[in-house]
């Protein structure tokens, strides 16, 4: 028995083996045209710049890979390629995607893995479809307008797999659309410093599963800005963006989440435990599809039972969700504090626009879960029938509905006739500009996203 087991255990070995090309790390420099050439290589072109590959390549340190010009590579499922060496992987148009047989059949590869000991990787202009990225490099990633359309998760809980522990992370006018789990995303015991720029995210999270499009952990810097997050108003599990210390890492945390557009998800925005939260100038708007409020639908939550964390809440307009702002617990939460000088750290003029949080037919538009005083003045309450204080009393749950609460301090409020309503992110027709699955331009009635940016800011969303 012994015997046949160390057989069948050999043999596993060696197939696995046979299923990987592994490069000399003799100092070579690769691209998809020489590895075509190795006949062990599982890479093989199939048509004008459009290779297949068909089982796992690495390659070895001491090596490079570059991807340059028009270059399609479709790979086979559970098919990696990993880079241990050096990665130039800034084609003018570089796409990774599944193979499709003869009968139709889509291929589940796992997408690219980057593990370089010696420094950062930058990928631009580079797109993913059916597969993801995953990085096991302590000098992380920088990704510029590249593209994860379908992600199926194969290669991890995120089309990006932030790792490991400290390792940074920039991202900046990318795309990432219908994919099966978050988009952007890591362990729990991963603090990895990160910036999200100019970005557009819609319906991810398709397998629906209790995941935010953006699923954070805390770290020195996490930085979120100038972004639009879609939500798929079926998928009644998927929040827009968690940022979380759920191992109670302790440390001088920052987050911001700054000049947002998130709408049409089951929660906008949540920082969980200790950090210092800033939230400042976004629009979260119906974000309500959480099919039970006890469970969800706010704009912004604070949740911090051990209150640790602090959270400076300005300019945000929040409308349309089944809570506004729900503070469960936390150390310090600012939703508007004038009653100071404006030099005083603590100084916070507010100007939060509140309209129609509601649910059960009760306006929510600030619940105070908490048994510390919130302070909320400078703000504009458009929900409460008028601006005085049992117009506002009406539209907020606090100490004077519920003794063992704290107090929410809102007076003094701000002039709604200056509040300055501004519009969401534009939801534009179809144009005819739009990828398959594979990643070839097509026309026609399919999936796709087109972006108008106006002054570095995205503007207009084109939703196929």
């Amino acid at each position: 028995m012994k015997k046949t087991l160390l057989i069948v255990a050999l043999c596993t070995a060696l197939s696995a083996q046979a299923d990987e090309y592994v490069t000399a790390g003799d100092g070579t420099l690769y691209d998809f045209e020489r590895l075509a050439s190795i006949a062990e290589s599982g890479v093989s072109l199939v048509g004008e710049q459009l290779y297949e590959v068909t089982k796992d390549v690495t390659i070895a340190e001491g090596d490079s890979f570059a991807m340059a010009g028009r270059c399609r590579a479709n790979l086979g499922s559970g098919v990696r390629i990993t880079f241990k060496g050096v990665a130039l992987l800034q084609p003018e148009e570089g796409v990774f995607g599944p193979i499709t047989s003869d009968d139709g059949e889509v291929s589940t590869p796992y997408g690219l893995s980057f593990e370089n000991a010696h420094h950062a990787t930058h990928l631009s202009d580079v797109k993913f479809f059916g597969c993801g990225v995953r990085c096991f490099s302590p000098f992380g990633l920088r990704l510029t307008r590249c593209t994860f359309m379908q992600h199926n998760g194969v290669s991890g809980s995120s089309a990006l797999q932030m790792g490991p522990d400290l390792a940074p992370f920039e991202v900046r006018e990318c795309i990432f659309g219908s994919c099966q789990r978050s988009a952007i995303g890591g362990a729990a015991n991963y603090r990895n410093p990160l910036l999200v720029e100019q970005c557009v995210f819609i319906r991810n999270g398709q397998d629906n599963r209790n995941a935010p499009q953006l699923n954070l952990t805390v770290a020195d810097s996490v930085v979120v800005r100038h972004c639009v997050l879609l939500g798929d108003s079926t998928k009644t599990l998927v929040g827009g963006i968690v940022v979380s210390n759920l191992l109670g890492f302790s440390g001088d945390y920052q987050t911001l989440i700054e000049d947002n557009d998130i709408r049409h998800h089951r929660f906008g925005v949540a920082t969980y435990l200790r950090q210092h939260a800033v939230i400042r100038d976004n629009k979260l708007v119906d974000n309500h599809h959480e099919t039970n409020a006890n469970n969800g639908g706010s704009g912004i939550n604070i949740y911090d039972p051990q209150q640790q964390q602090t959270a400076h809440i300005e300019g945000n307009r929040i409308e349309g969700n089944l809570w506004g702002i729900t503070v469960i617990g936390g150390q310090q939460v600012n939703v508007g504090r004038t009653d100071v000088d404006a030099s005083s750290p603590d100084y916070n003029p507010g100007r939060n626009i509140f309209l129609n949080n509601q649910n059960g037919g009760q306006v929510y538009d600030l619940y105070n879960n908490s048994a510390h005083t919130v302070y909320a003045q400078g703000n504009y309450w458009l929900s409460a029938s008028e601006q005085s204080e049992a117009g506002i009393e009406s539209v907020i749950f606090h100490q004077y509905d519920n003794a063992s609460l704290g107090q929410v301090v809102y007076a003094p409020w701000g002039d709604a006739g200056l509040a300055g309503v501004a519009g969401v992110c534009e939801v534009a027709e179809p144009s005819a500009k739009s990828y398959s699955l594979d990643g070839r331009r097509v026309n026609g009635v399919r999936r796709g996203l087109v972006l108008r940016r106006e002054n570095g800011r995205v503007r207009k969303v084109v939703v196929r």
